[in-house]
């Protein structure tokens, strides 16, 4: 029978077949094991650039939105420019007091508080100082009837019925001219643009108006009435003017308001048998014309007009951009006076009587600092005393500095008061 057995068989091995052959297999089966991983890689590298993009987008966005906002700010702190933004800053930048000071000039005639910075205006001098006590600069001016006019960014000083002007900044003198005939009225708006009135030849008087490089950009002619007060807009696009004039025996005073692309008003108001005394401007929404018993408070933009009326004379208006005030008195009477104030939307938010003299006043935030003979007062919108402090003889200006204290300036120096 046959066997069946196993037959042993030897394996064959070549001997030219090396180990790089046999590696091969092992080749084979990793780039069949490395496929999906191929695949997974270049699915991970089209991901990763897709979530590049969108973070390359993100910060692209972040970066214009800053650059915006820096210029947003700018122009908000500083219409005139970032670089006299920053020499401002600079020239009163202080960390400690160097109260008091030793102004120069023999008579003060006006002090203006803007941001950090005092200026004072002197029967001699115009001088700069920060609110710690730092001195800038102090330029003597040369005018005989000096007049000053403030804005948030510039100063304009002005003789009046004279024709001198000069343009100062919180560090230095920065224009200084004469004009060609005798000046009325001025006033600068906060973006550095000023006016001028002033007589003219074959007019009675003029306007013209200034950019904030010195440069004129427009002019307006009165052919028969005297101008007698100007104001600029906070953003320099229109002015309003106010005119006097005699008829019968009675003064007769008009307002326009124009911008600067037709010599037609786009505004005018006529006050029959009233003297205008002033404009204020300060606030960059509205402008108040003063008169002997009556405040128009006018918007800049629409022109809606609230009318103040009072038995008593007006004897002082102060704005900011948030509130106007308003001190009313019986003439010759220096025991009481009434205060009304005004938010910027021309509603009248509170009325107050302050017995004693009034021989200055400012607004500070939602208070009211009053100087009352030797003594400043600090008073809510309710008319309550909330704190009072001591001051020097002499004194004729305060410039709030906090709700705890003022600058006191009388004709000689400048000195700290704490309210208590």
């Amino acid at each position: 029978m046959p066997k069946y057995l196993k037959n042993k068989r030897k394996r064959r091995h070549s001997v030219f077949k090396n180990h790089t052959e046999n590696i091969t297999m092992t080749s084979e089966r990793k780039e069949k094991n490395s496929k999906p991983a191929k695949e997974k890689d270049s699915l991970r590298i089209l991901h990763g650039k897709k979530r590049v993009k969108q973070i390359r987008q993100a910060v692209t966005l972040f970066i214009v939105s800053a650059v915006l906002l820096a210029v947003l700010l700018v122009s908000v702190l500083s219409p005139t420019g970032i670089s006299e933004l920053f020499s401002n800053y600079a020239a009163t930048f202080s960390f400690s007091s160097k109260l008091p000071v030793t102004l120069n000039g023999s008579e003060t005639y006006n002090v203006s508080f803007v941001g950090n910075r005092v200026f004072v205006l002197s029967d001699s001098n115009f001088s700069c100082y920060s609110k710690q006590g730092k001195y800038s600069f102090s330029d003597a001016h040369g005018f005989s009837s000096p007049v000053v006019v403030e804005s948030q960014a510039r100063h304009l000083v002005y003789d009046q019925n004279g024709k001198g002007v000069k343009i100062y900044n919180a560090k230095e003198l920065l224009f200084s001219f004469n004009c060609e005939y005798n000046i009325l009225g001025a006033d600068i708006s906060r973006n550095g643009y000023f006016a001028i009135a002033s007589k003219a030849q074959s007019y009675t008087s003029m306007v013209t108006v200034y950019n904030k490089n010195c440069e004129v950009i427009y002019e307006w002619y009165c052919p028969e009435e005297i101008i007698s007060y100007v104001a600029v807009s906070s953003n320099g696009k229109k002015i309003a003017v106010c005119t006097l004039d005699v008829n019968e025996g009675h003064y007769n005073s008009k307002l326009y308001v124009l911008n600067f692309d037709s010599p037609d008003p786009i505004f005018q108001k006529e006050y029959e048998n009233a003297l205008v005394y002033g404009i204020n401007s300060y606030s960059s929404k509205n402008f108040v014309l003063i008169g002997e018993n009556f405040c128009d408070i006018i918007s800049w933009k629409k022109h809606t007009v609230t009318t103040f009326n009072t038995s008593y004379s007006v004897d002082g208006v102060k704005s900011d951009n948030r509130y106007t005030l308003i001190e009313s008195a019986r003439e010759h009477n220096d025991g009481s006076a009434t205060f009304t104030i005004y938010n910027k939307k021309q509603q009248q938010i509170g009325a107050f009587d302050f017995i004693g003299s009034v021989d200055d006043f400012a607004i500070y935030r939602k208070n009211i600092m009053i100087l009352s003979r030797n003594k400043v007062h600090l008073i809510d919108s309710d008319g309550n005393i909330v704190k009072s402090g001591d001051c020097g003889f002499g004194v004729v200006k305060i410039v709030p500095t906090s709700s705890g204290g003022c600058l006191a300036i009388s004709h000689n120096n400048i000195t700290k008061i704490t309210l208590e």
